[in-house]
């Protein structure tokens, strides 16, 4: 085993002098930001020990600044320094925010100056998407005489483009349509840039040619290309034949076939005729008109309002200090000291503005632009060479951190050697030894897309080990999609899973079910609102009673229940809540009914990680930032956490994680897996709108009268530009997404998913070897599922009528009985049951919709239906249940599902009965699920005459039935293991 490389540590002792520093992965860049913090704490103090001074760190995102302050006041707690604690903690003397919130404490000192609302509300996310998008279909209905906008583009398109319009608008106010004389040169260079690249292939193949034939041919096409303009029919001389004479040049006549087709197509799809070109010019300026209108009806709707997005934040900064300047350096004056983390992804308009509100005082920058991936938010990895070039030329402090502190060894060499083509990436070294001798780095090819599953599944077992440390094991994928198949895949093999998704905190069964307690104090008439509140476990009113009161109501079930002689203790419960309410307001009411009904106890006593209730918590925090808002309606809620993620657990399960590589920066785990390497990424194309590089001109394509494609060579140029700035990201991206890894990657694809413009094709990963890598093919095994044993320890609930013994994870429907049962499972059978979705959907209407009509309006199809004998189904839908769900709980677990109908009929027999959108062929499930659901029924006491079944193919007009006996009953227990 080697030894560990020694560095010297970095100097951050404070200087005067501005302090950069590059921070590759693993390097240590926020263990030398908390100590920079200190160090200049310490200075100041000594300079001053009577007033503490005040500084900013600013960094990239919300989660970054959660994380470096539990760092400082782990610093503190390490020193036990007393006075250092006090200064981390109070935001009036160390500010951590992102550069937008360091904008809006900037407005807030200041816009009053230009007649700024100061209690603006800020808009992110879906917000600010819905508001534009609104806007943007009224300003098209406002003015019909612009329809003919609609009939070129299509409704969504001309959305999309106002939309654009505005964003790069708000940018760059001096953004207008390029002239007739701008397009016209801007297409003669650009033709001329093609031909002589064409022509400079040509000139060198000419030389050393010995091909007679070949160098004639070649000398006519030179001579061509000399000579043509846009004015002359491009009609290029052929090439040679391909012969077997071996003068003759195969490989310079490919390159110049390859030359020559994409030249012929270039031309071939670009405007190259004036008149086209002048009238698509007027195009242009016609819509900059259009679309104007609509920016400025944007912004007086938000003036009016007091919002504010992220974007108008900094375009308003920046037109504050365009005017008035010294206003950054009265501002600069506040803090002794600037630190600026996540410098990679900066932009030019947030560098130029931070220049101004940092002015002279010093400033201490780290980053890293190999992990620049927020290209899609205006980051320019460039920008930070840039100030590395300017704090160096002005005799500033520049510091390379080089040594990885996080891979062990032989990873970090693969790392650098597959990263090594790539001009943008720089080797590091390694702090940590080689832990183990074997493959660091192990390539999986599948198949297909399930053969693939089937080997991640096997490496995830792997790499988890005999003690099941799942949460060692992080995958990485681009999309959600990818995420999601993996995640389904590994879950119906019993492998626990968490995917950690930027939103979905709204979606949450805790956070839905405080939601439904805080609407039903604002609106208590809203029925479907507390029905859920009624059937919720904590105030718990039995369906029978709903059922009852629902069928008397005639309005408002909340106006008939307040008035009952003798209410169930729940209504008194939200009677109680609603007289609180008018007393002491919405909020203080909502967190003393959560209290009453004790539901942060009865909703986390099933997480022993604490995400349960700190999502609660969450909730409430921001409730309480929702009361302080002027001009806000509670009901705001629903939009602002449309956004967010989950609040951080007080103890992570031990699960796989499944994350996008966005949501990794700044994690480590011991396993990385990265799968779908083999699918394209996702280049810009000619689209809704292009703009330069420098945010002044934009341009559209248009259709021609043959339904083809109209584009300038702007356009062209434009978009090949910002495909090669994604090129480059997506390198980035891949070593992001490695270097999260502690102690293996492993990299997989399928061979019927594999493209050019790959991550397989652009590391060239099938060709790459190293000594510490290892490589599997498919088809791989089909592995058993696992056995979770969940210990969880003491139950968190104090009270013991929560103390139930069924497992967290033993929640079931029949579906998943059978299928741990079968042991198997295919991605393309999950994605034919998505597909036929929409079709069950339609028949569970039906028989919904039958429940309360005569069926009159019935399809010929859903005629078949009615006619029926046997199952009487008339006399079930008038005096059964339609779509009943249930639980029930049986040898430790809770069985869970939803029959489509059931009831008794006149002759006391009780029926079950199924309706099925496919085909009778496989029937065998469905007759086994409705034995399953007569199972059910008959534990909850029910004695009918006879237990008859029912499945209907209604497509087919086919019914199967058949009855059960006792022993069938005792059968049935036996299979699924629930026999006595």
């Amino acid at each position: 085993m080697e030894e560990p490389v020694s560095r010297a540590p970095l100097d951050l002792s404070f200087s005067e002098q501005d302090h950069i520093v590059r921070a590759g992965a693993g390097a240590g860049k926020t263990f030398n930001l908390v100590a920079c913090v200190y160090e200049s704490f310490k200075h100041f103090r000594a300079l001053d020990s009577e007033q503490m001074p005040r500084f900013v760190l600013t960094t990239f995102t919300r989660k970054a600044t959660q994380e470096l302050r539990e760092r400082m006041v782990l610093k503190a707690c390490e020193l036990e320094d007393q006075e250092f604690f006090q200064f981390v903690t109070e935001p009036g003397y160390l500010t951590i925010s992102t550069i937008h919130g360091v904008l809006g404490q900037f407005l807030k000192e200041f816009g009053h100056l230009f007649q700024m609302d100061l209690s603006f509300q800020i808009l992110e996310g879906q917000e600010e998407k819905d508001l534009l998008e609104h806007l943007a279909r009224e300003w098209i209905v406002e003015n019909s005489e612009q329809f003919h906008w609609m009939e070129e583009f299509g409704r969504n398109r001309l959305v999309a483009m106002l939309k654009s319009f505005h964003y790069q608008y708000g940018k760059n106010a001096e953004l207008r349509p390029p002239s007739f004389d701008e397009a016209w040169s801007h297409t003669q260079k650009y033709i001329e840039s093609l031909r002589d690249e064409l022509r400079s292939l040509v000139e060198e193949g000419m030389k050393g040619l010995e091909d007679e034939p070949y160098m004639k041919a070649l000398q006519d096409l030179h001579g061509f290309l000399e000579v043509w303009d846009l004015d002359i029919e491009l009609e290029l001389p052929p090439l040679p034949r391909k012969t077997k004479r071996e003068s003759f040049p195969v490989q310079l006549h490919e390159q110049l076939q390859e030359k020559i087709k994409k030249f012929k197509a270039h031309v071939n799809e670009l405007i190259t005729d004036p008149g086209m070109l002048e009238g698509l010019v007027d195009q242009w300026t016609s819509f900059y008109d259009f679309a104007l209108g609509f920016s400025q009806k944007v912004r007086s709707h938000k003036e009016a309002q007091g919002m504010v997005t992220l974007s108008d934040l900094e375009n308003q900064v920046a037109e504050i200090l365009e005017k008035s300047p010294y206003l950054g350096k009265i501002f600069s004056e506040n803090f002794e000291f600037w630190l600026v983390d996540e410098f990679q992804d900066t932009s030019s308009q947030q560098l130029k503005i931070l220049n101004h509100l940092i002015g002279n005082r010093p400033r201490f920058v780290v980053g890293d632009p190999q992990q620049s991936i927020y290209l899609f938010r205006g980051a320019e990895a460039q920008i930070f060479m840039e100030e590395w070039e300017r704090i160096s030329s002005t005799q500033g402090r520049n510091s390379l951190l080089e040594v990885n502190y996080r891979s062990q060894g032989s990873l970090l060499q693969f790392f650098n050697e597959v990263m090594s083509p790539f001009d943008q990436f720089s080797g590091m070294e390694a702090h940590h030894p080689d832990l183990f001798d074997g493959a660091v780095a192990t390539f999986l090819e599948g198949e297909d897309e399930e053969d693939e599953l089937r080997g991640i599944y096997t490496r995830v077992l792997e790499l988890c080990g005999e003690h099941r440390k799942w949460d060692e094991i992080c995958v990485l994928g681009r999309t959600h999609e990818d995420l999601f198949q993996v995640a389904t895949y590994l879950k119906n093999k019993g492998v626990p899973t968490h995917v950690h998704s930027p939103s979905g905190f709204l979606t949450r069964r805790e956070v839905q079910d405080a939601l439904s307690l805080y609407k039903f104090l604002i609106n208590p008439h809203d029925n479907l609102n507390l029905l859920q509140v009624l059937r919720s476990p904590w105030l718990k009113v039995e369906d029978q009673i709903l059922v009852d009161w629902m069928s008397e109501r005639s309005k408002s079930l909340w106006m008939q229940v307040e008035s009952l002689e003798s209410p169930p203790s729940p209504i008194e419960t939200l009677k109680s809540a609603r007289k609180q309410s008018l007393e002491l307001g919405l909020l203080r009411s909502f967190m003393n009914l959560m209290e009453d009904i004790q539901f942060i106890e009865h909703s986390s006593s099933f997480d022993p990680s604490g995400r349960v209730e700190a999502n609660i918590w969450k909730l409430v925090g921001q409730l309480k930032e929702l009361e302080k808002r002027p001009g806000s309606h509670p009901l705001d809620i629903l939009n602002s956490i449309g956004d967010e993620s989950d609040a951080v657990a007080a103890t992570e399960p031990n699960c796989v994680n499944l994350m996008t590589i966005h949501g990794s920066k700044g994690l480590e785990f011991d396993h990385v897996i990265f799968p779908r390497l083999g699918k394209r990424f996702q280049l810009s194309k000619r689209g809704i709108m292009a703009f330069s590089s420098d945010g002044r001109r934009f341009v559209f394509s248009q259709k021609d009268e043959d339904d083809g494609a109209l584009v300038c060579t702007m356009e062209k140029a434009w978009i090949e530009d910002q495909r090669i700035r994604e090129r480059e990201e997506v390198e980035r991206w891949f070593y992001v997404a490695l270097t999260r890894a502690r102690l293996t990657v492993s990299m997989s694809w399928s061979r019927n998913q594999l493209y050019d413009s790959s991550w397989v094709d652009l590391f060239a990963l099938k060709e790459f070897k190293n000594d510490r890598c290892q490589r599997r093919e498919g088809p791989f095994e089909e592995r058993d599922s696992v056995e979770i044993q969940q210990n969880f320890g003491d139950p968190r609930s104090p009270f013991q009528d929560l103390q139930v013994d069924v497992d967290a994870h033993g929640r079931e429907s029949f579906s998943q009985m059978k299928s741990k049962k079968d042991q198997s499972w295919s991605y393309q059978g999950l994605k034919r049951k998505y597909e036929s979705q929409a079709m069950g959907i339609h028949w569970h209407r039906v028989f919904e919709a039958l429940k309360f009509s005569d069926g009159s309006a019935l399809s010929e199809d859903q005629d078949f239906l009615m006619g029926l004998d046997s199952p009487p189904l008339v006399e079930i839908l008038e005096n059964g249940h339609v779509e009943w769900g249930f639980q029930a709980k049986e040898g430790g677990r809770i069985l869970e599902g939803q029959i489509d109908l059931w009831g008794i009929d006149g002759e006391n027999r009780l029926w079950v009965i199924d309706y099925k959108t496919g085909s009778s062929k496989s029937s065998e499930q469905a007759i086994a699920q409705v034995k399953f659901y007569l199972w059910i029924l008959r534990k909850k006491g029910l004695t009918p005459s006879e237990f008859k079944w029912s499945v209907i193919y209604p497509f087919e007009e086919k019914v199967l039935e058949g009855s059960m006996s006792d022993q069938d009953f005792k059968d049935l227990e036996i299979e699924f293991g629930f026999a006595q």
